[in-house]
């Protein structure tokens, strides 16, 4: 079957099912109505093979059984309720020809059933259109990235002017690609004509497409914008003022002073206006990718950024109006400040009405999924199994510090083997049935023009070598052509980085198709000679791309069937690092074979990333569960600042300027670097020992699985330990470390329950066969009365300082040892997992605790600098295990006994003030501002 006929036979067949409650069908229920469609029409099935039957029915699985997260909301109680009272009496034209669009997509029904209950709660707390008088409403839109967005505020979009909004503004994206991109998603889920970049090339007259096809013709829109034209105010003079307009009218327009300058002035002039008087019309604002460029970051009150202040002047100048924010990364937007007014623009930005997080499908791969915050350890051999393939030898290609006099070297093994792996999933892709999906691979290695221009050089010339290659040696056969050494690298790359789903000799044969489609372009960042990546004009056979850049690829842009990036770059801020992960997203039929090539300390970073935001929504969902409002969760994340250091300096002046303060409250700080030399090793021995029994002569310790657990142990005891240590920080410093110690003590927190963790079974790692030093591994080990298996962890030396790949050194779940059954069932609530997260965030732990670690330390010597070979050496740090520890504190408010107030004073005592430069060195991230 053609992919039309299939995609036909798929909408046919899914109007046949009748949905139950839950929007959902069974398999059975599918295999059997698809066998009805085949006997009752068999021009719908016509020339189906086996292999379409199976792919129709997995589409068809795809559209019903698909499980959706929770939305969270928080509000602001005086903001009136109007939508459902109103929601009959609304003609949902635009809305139900855009839903009908996107079941033509195939989107599954649940999903869409979904995001239609979020953007109608986004309407009901958005001002009521038809209510006369003055109002102002601000909200934020939460959404992980890649995860949706767009088809929410489109679905958005539709619905306000259902309601009654007479004037959309979408801030799509802050260069000329991004407001592209976007003006197309406008044009085919709102608009409903063609786009006209397209019109012009093909000098036609714009087709209806999309909702178009749908809606009834006399539903127009009035668009001030274009894909081939951003807000002009000579366009715009030409056409009817905004207040005469029948049709709703739209501005998709860049989010660059300019822009927003000119269409600020037009509104004003076109239409007479002055302080005292305002256009009457209901104003919907939008705002794609809130936290940049949007936040105020002028370091004083009075003070106002140029894009800040245009988007509030704009709002300003309507009586009615909503700002709505949609971002992936709130953390800036958060740290706005609430009390920030100017008279004549009105309240800053922060979203006093409501925050909403939109939930994702069980389809959707995000952070959780390529880097999960417990990725290294429960892959503690760091053999990067699943998507993640870490790289070493990238700076053969490129230097990590770099200007623009460097000069780029040739293209590393692992960068190699990327493309490769790319131009396959290609093949595999056409081999599935996908021969007409878009392809991409993003390459983001620096921020510099001249040196994405070098490596776009040596890309294309790697792609022609292959594409060459299979040009002239695919007709051989598949044996035969393993004479030749870039078809032999091809077939060994198929081996070892694909899970043999499809035989290679089937995936061979669309090999030269694959190889010959790839297009190499590179992205400049602010440059006329820009590279157009467009993927509309391949529309019928797919374009697959390999997207050099920098900025360009790091916010906003989506990537069509994006399957390959290789990341090398790094960033201080945890919202630029989110941001640049282009690689998240929804990946029907090709999730396994999507690969990131990055190093180890970008996986450490966006690992610790997941737990934040995480951490960042359960806190949301905590809030939301208590009936709190926007206003009171910026005040919690300002009393908690440790887990926030998420964003530029410039971003969080209000949170505490040049100075920011942490504090360790639910956290777990570590210390897992050693100093290479036995007699500090020693030391730590002789005093952890000493520790131990000393602990064990006051009480018997409680077995916790495997491991052994002494409770009431005293504040004094555990400082005094910790300080003759001398460990060396991994994150803050012992000052820090040692101010929440006396607190405890002070406020006569609990005593600590100490921990002597224990391996159940160390098992066998992949690098325990290169072992020089074999003597100095330890099976067991005697640490007080507690013999104990020891745990093995591959980590990195400087020759003084050992020290781990990633920052933790501990398993995923140790936390655990410190809860008895019937707490950790309450922490588990009927998942089959949780981490030591959860656990220390258990409502019912009011005590710190302290985890004792013993380690075999294996350094390899030397780091592989070819990713294709396993030749190393590997020397184990000390003669007698190493040991390290955790501490971690418990939350403020389970604290038992305190009141709100008293919390709140605990936190401002507790924390601890550095200088902002100081934390990002702590990170140990290079700053590498963009041109």
């Amino acid at each position: 079957m053609e992919r039309q006929q299939i995609t036909e036979a798929v909408a046919a067949i899914i109007r046949l099912i009748p949905p139950n409650e839950n929007n959902s069908a069974t398999n059975q229920q599918i295999s059997e109505t698809v066998d009805i469609a085949n006997s009752a029409f068999p021009h719908l099935m016509e020339g189906a093979t086996d292999e379409d039957i199976k792919e129709i029915i997995w589409r068809i699985g795809n559209h019903f059984n698909v499980q959706i997260g929770s939305t969270v909301i928080l509000n602001n109680p005086d903001v009136e309720r109007w939508l459902d009272s109103k929601k009959t009496e609304i003609d949902w034209a635009y809305y139900d020809a855009y839903k009908g669009l996107l079941q033509n997509q195939e989107r599954p029904a649940k999903v869409i059933r979904e995001n239609e209950k979020i953007i109608d709660s986004i309407l009901d707390l958005s001002g009521d259109p038809t209510t006369e008088g003055k109002w102002a409403r601000k909200g934020l839109v939460m959404g992980n990235v890649q995860s949706g967005k767009t088809q929410n505020y489109i679905g958005l979009i539709n619905k306000a002017v259902d309601a009654g909004y007479k004037v959309i503004i979408l801030l799509g994206g802050h260069q000329n690609e991004l407001r592209k991109q976007t003006q197309e998603r406008v044009d085919e889920g709102f608009i409903g004509l063609e786009s006209q970049h397209l019109v012009k090339m093909n000098h036609t007259e714009a087709a209806r497409i999309g909702v178009g096809k749908i809606r009834d013709s006399e539903k127009s829109v009035a668009t001030y914008t274009s894909t081939a034209d951003d807000f002009r105010r000579d366009y715009a003079d030409l056409g009817i003022k905004l207040n005469n307009l029948k049709s709703p009218a739209i501005f998709t327009v860049k989010k660059l002073k300019p822009i927003l300058s000119n269409l600020s002035n037009w509104i004003t002039n076109s239409h007479l206006l002055d302080e005292n008087t305002k256009l009457d019309m209901p104003m919907l604002l939008i705002d794609d990718e809130a936290d940049y460029a949007t936040i105020n970051s002028k370091a004083h009150r009075e003070e106002i950024t140029a894009t800040n202040g245009l988007i509030r002047e704009i709002l300003s100048k309507f009586n009615k109006s909503t700002y709505v924010g949609y971002t992936a990364t709130p953390f800036a937007n958060i740290f706005i400040d609430p009390e920030n007014k100017d008279e004549m623009l009105g309240d800053d930005l922060f979203p006093k009405d409501f925050m909403i997080k939109i939930p994702v499908s069980d389809e959707y791969s995000g952070q959780d999924y390529f880097f999960d915050e417990n990725y290294f350890n429960d892959n503690a051999n760091n053999e990067s199994p699943g998507p993640i393939r870490i790289i070493n030898d990238h700076e053969e290609t490129l230097p990590s510090k770099h200007n623009k006099h460097t000069t780029v070297g040739e293209l590393c093994p692992s960068l190699k083997e990327a493309i490769r792996v790319f131009i396959l999933n290609i093949s595999v892709r056409i081999f599935r049935g996908d021969d007409s999906a878009h392809n991409s691979m993003i390459i983001n290695m620096t921020h510099l023009n001249a040196l994405q221009s070098q490596i776009t050089d040596l890309v294309s010339d790697y792609v022609e070598e292959i594409s060459s290659a299979v040009s002239a040696f695919h007709s051989l056969g598949h044996k035969e052509s393993l004479k030749n050494i870039h078809m032999q690298d091809l077939s060994d790359t198929y081996k070892k980085r694909f899970s043999g789903k499809e035989q290679f000799s089937k995936v061979f044969t669309h090999l030269n198709k694959a190889a010959n489609k790839v297009k190499v372009f590179k992205t400049f960042n602010n440059s006329k000679t820009d590279t157009v990546l467009d993927y509309s004009l391949y529309s019928k056979n797919g374009l697959a791309a390999i997207v050099i850049g920098g900025h360009k690829l790091s916010r906003g842009l989506t990537l069509e069937g994006l399957s390959v990036s290789y990341f090398s770059r790094n960033s201080k801020a945890y919202d630029t690092l989110l941001q640049m992960c282009r690689w998240f997203g929804y990946r029907p039929n090709y999730r396994d074979l999507c690969k990131v090539y990055t190093t180890s300390e970008s996986v450490e970073w966006y690992c610790h990333i997941s737990g934040v935001i995480k951490e960042l929504y359960k806190e949301l969902e905590n809030m939301s569960l208590q009936g709190k409002t926007p206003s009171e969760f910026g005040l919690k994340v300002r009393d908690h600042p440790g887990s926030m250091i998420v964003t530029s300096r410039a971003k969080m002046n209000y949170a505490g300027d040049a100075i920011h303060s942490v504090d360790m409250w639910g956290t777990t700080i570590r210390r897992f670097r050693f100093k290479s030399g036995e007699d500090h090793n020693n030391l730590v021995h002789k005093l952890t020992n000493n520790f131990v029994n000393d602990m064990s002569k006051n009480s018997s310790a409680l077995d916790r699985f495997n491991s052994h657990v002494y409770e009431d142990v005293s504040h004094k005891m555990v400082k005094e330990f910790i300080r003759d240590l001398n460990m060396i920080p991994d994150d803050y410093g012992d000052e820090a470390l040692f101010n929440q110690l006396d607190e405890l003590q002070n406020e006569e927190i609990p005593n600590f329950k100490v921990g002597i963790f224990n391996v159940k079974k160390p098992g066998k790692v992949k690098w325990e066969d290169n072992i020089v030093n074999k003597n100095e591994i330890h099976d067991t080990f005697t640490l007080g009365p507690h013999e104990l298996n020891i745990g093995k962890r591959q980590v990195n030396s400087n020759g003084m300082i050992i020290y781990p790949q990633a920052g933790d050194l501990s398993g995923s779940d140790d936390e655990k040892i410190f809860l008895n059954e019937h707490q950790i069932q309450e922490v588990l609530n009927g998942n089959q997992r949780a981490y030591s997260r959860d656990y220390l965030r258990y409502e019912g732990r009011d005590f710190p605790s302290l985890t004792i670690y013993l380690f075999n330390l294996g350094i390899l010597k030397p780091y592989p600098n070819n990713i294709d070979k396993d030749e190393y050496e590997v020397l184990i740090a000390h003669e007698k295990p190493s040991i390290g520890f955790t501490i971690s504190f418990p939350l403020t408010e389970n604290l038992r006994g305190k009141s709100s107030q008293e919390i709140r004073a605990l936190n401002r005592k507790t924390a601890y003030s550095y200088k902002t430069n100081r934390i990002w060195e702590q990170m140990g991230l290079e700053l590498m501002e963009e041109e």
